[in-house]
C-alpha cells in the first residue's frame, strides 16, 4: 500500500524574506518526505495598502544586514533583495497560470530567487517574463509552452479572473497573519 502524502498549504508573497527562507527548508523537506506543497498567494502590502510609516521602514531596512547574515549562516544562501515596495500581485498571478501548465513549484522558486538573490523587480512585465522563460543559468522556466505570448495576456488588473484575490481574502478569513521574527 503506497504512503499517503501529506498536504502542507503554505500562504507567502514573493517579497517576504522569510517565506522565502521558509520556501527553501520546505524544498528540502519535499526532497526527504512524501508531502504537497500547495502555493496559495498573500500579499503583504496589496494595491491601496495605507502608507507604511517611515519609523517602520526604517526598522526593516536597519535589520536586512541582520537577516541576509542570518540567511548565510543558518541556510547557506545568499540574500541580495529586490526593489523595496514591489506590487506583487502579477508575479502571484504568473504563479496561477505556471500552476495551471504543470510548473507551479519552478515558477515559485524562480521568482522567489529572482527577488531574493537577483534582486529583480518582480512587478515588472519584463522581468515576470524573463524569469517564467527556460534559461541556462536557472535551468528551468514554464518549459516548452509557449509562455511569452500566455503570460502578455495574463490579467493583472485587481481582479482579472485570477484567483488570487480569492487565495488572499482566504488567509484573510482564516486570520493568517504575517508574524514578524523578533532578534
Amino acid at each position: 500500500m503506497a504512503e499517503a502524502s501529506v498536504r502542507v498549504d503554505v500562504w507567502s508573497d514573493f517579497v517576504c524574506p522569510w517565506c522565502f527562507l521558509a520556501s527553501t527548508s520546505l524544498e528540502k523537506l519535499e526532497a526527504e518526505q512524501k508531502i504537497e506543497i500547495i502555493w496559495h498567494s498573500y500579499e503583504l502590502r496589496p494595491k491601496g495598502s495605507p502608507p507604511m510609516p517611515e519609523a517602520y521602514r526604517q526598522r526593516i531596512e536597519a535589520g536586512r544586514p541582520q537577516m541576509v547574515a542570518m540567511a548565510l549562516e543558518r541556510y547557506g544562501i545568499k540574500m541580495t533583495h529586490g526593489p523595496f515596495g514591489v506590487d506583487s500581485r502579477a508575479a502571484h498571478i504568473g504563479a496561477k497560470y505556471a500552476e495551471e501548465q504543470g510548473v507551479g513549484k519552478e515558477y515559485h522558486n524562480a521568482m522567489f530567487r529572482a527577488y531574493w538573490q537577483d534582486a529583480r523587480a518582480i512587478d515588472q512585465q519584463d522581468v515576470l517574463l524573463d524569469v517564467a522563460e527556460p534559461s541556462p543559468k536557472r535551468g528551468h522556466g514554464l518549459g516548452s509552452t509557449p509562455t511569452q505570448p500566455a503570460l502578455q495576456v495574463i490579467p493583472v488588473g485587481p481582479q482579472g479572473g485570477s484567483p488570487v484575490p480569492r487565495e488572499v481574502g482566504a488567509a484573510n478569513h482564516r486570520d493568517i497573519v504575517l508574524h514578524h521574527a523578533k532578534h
